[in-house]
This record gives C-alpha cells, sequence and structure tokens, in this order.
C-alpha cells in the first residue's frame, strides 16, 4: 500500500492539529503579502506602513484587502482550535483551567478581529478605523505578553521574558517613528507579527512547558 506523504496526511487529518494550523496561516499570510507587494502599483510602499499595500485602487491592493480580511476569519477559526487545545483535545494533559484557556481564546478573537478591520477599512477611508483596528492588533499582543504569567503559569521564564523583547524594540520604533526619525512602521508591524507566531508557536510545540505537557 502506497504511503501518502507526511503533509498530505497532515492535511488530510479530520481535524487538523493546533500547531499545523499555525504553520498554514504563516504559510497563508506570507503567500498574501508576496503576492501582493508582486502586483503593487506602489514600489515605495516599504517606506511607510504594510497597509500601504491596500491603499491604491487595483489588483495588489484587492489581493491585500481581501486577503487580509480573509485571513481574519481564519484567526476567528484558529482561536477556537486553540481553546480546544489548551483544553486538553485528543487527550493530552494540559495544566490549564477553562477559564485561563477562554481567556487566551479571546484575546486571538479580538486579534482576529483586528486584522479582519485593517483589511475591511484600507487607509483611503480614513486614518481613523484603520488605525484602531490596526494599533488594537499591537495593544492585544502586549496583554497577551503581560498577562502570559497568569494565561498560562508552569513555562519557562524565557518563555515570559523573550516577549518583553520584541515589544521593548516595537516600542523602540514607535518612538522613532513619534519623533520624526523614522517615517516607516513596518518593521513595527512586522516585529508584532512575529512576536505573535514565536508565542503561538511556544504554546503549541510544548518546548517552553516544564513538564512537557503541551504537546502536539
Amino acid at each position: 500500500m502506497k504511503q501518502r506523504s507526511y503533509w498530505r496526511k497532515r492535511i488530510a487529518l479530520p481535524h487538523i492539529s493546533t500547531r499545523s494550523a499555525l504553520m498554514l496561516i504563516v504559510l497563508y499570510v506570507l503567500g498574501v503579502f508576496a503576492t501582493a507587494i508582486y502586483v503593487t502599483n506602489d514600489p515605495n510602499w516599504s517606506r511607510w506602513h504594510i497597509s500601504y499595500l491596500g491603499e491604491h485602487p487595483g489588483l495588489g491592493a484587492d489581493i491585500f484587502n481581501y486577503g487580509v480580511m480573509f485571513g481574519g476569519v481564519i484567526m476567528v477559526w484558529f482561536s477556537f482550535r486553540m481553546h480546544a487545545y489548551l483544553m486538553g483535545e485528543n487527550q493530552r494533559r494540559v495544566d490549564v483551567p477553562r477559564i485561563r484557556a477562554t481567556g487566551v481564546s479571546l484575546i486571538l478573537l479580538l486579534i482576529a478581529i483586528g486584522v479582519y478591520g485593517v483589511g475591511m477599512f484600507p487607509l483611503q477611508y480614513g486614518n481613523l478605523p484603520h488605525d484602531i483596528f490596526g494599533y488594537s492588533i499591537y495593544v492585544l499582543c502586549l496583554v497577551l505578553c503581560i498577562a502570559s504569567p497568569w494565561l498560562l503559569p508552569g513555562m519557562r521564564r524565557r518563555f515570559y521574558l523573550i516577549p518583553y523583547v520584541f515589544h521593548l524594540l516595537i516600542f523602540a520604533i514607535f518612538v522613532l517613528f513619534w519623533a520624526n526619525i523614522s517615517e516607516s512602521m513596518y518593521l513595527a508591524e512586522v516585529t508584532t507579527f512575529l512576536s505573535l507566531i514565536w508565542w503561538l508557536d511556544m504554546v503549541t510545540s510544548g518546548r517552553m512547558y516544564r513538564d512537557n505537557s503541551l504537546l502536539s
């Protein structure tokens, strides 16, 4: 009997693992951004914000805005997958009370709404609604960082400390932007994305849990 490849077996599962779902989300996001960058009418988009990819009418902007909106929908689904994972899906021994698993899921759900709003309200519709959703993503990632010791107790110390390095870097970029030393928020947005993916990867991989109870 011919055996299927690793990826075909993983994707064909009726209930894809949380770790695999995270990897697919990362690939999806990179694919949307790469495609939008390739077809954009504005070669100087990186001088400002990633969101400028969706500002000027055209195919590149449509790919970016609709891709981001669909990405928000995917993240809504992922927030529920994360809740099930933390509650010990498939007989995993996960020492996370329901209220804390719900807290993680709720923050991820709000981040998903923020992502959807960024695509729903491109910059040409006004800075205020776009910025509200955009900055809310960063604030929620910071909340996730600060609340981690309560939401996921028992992790290794560096799991709680490394996110602060990410956020100190993001804050430094904000300061440079507000002081008109730098005109770009591109690096802050990329660092926010990396901090969230790192956090989720550490949780779903189990590498930061002291007794390795969070295994995919």
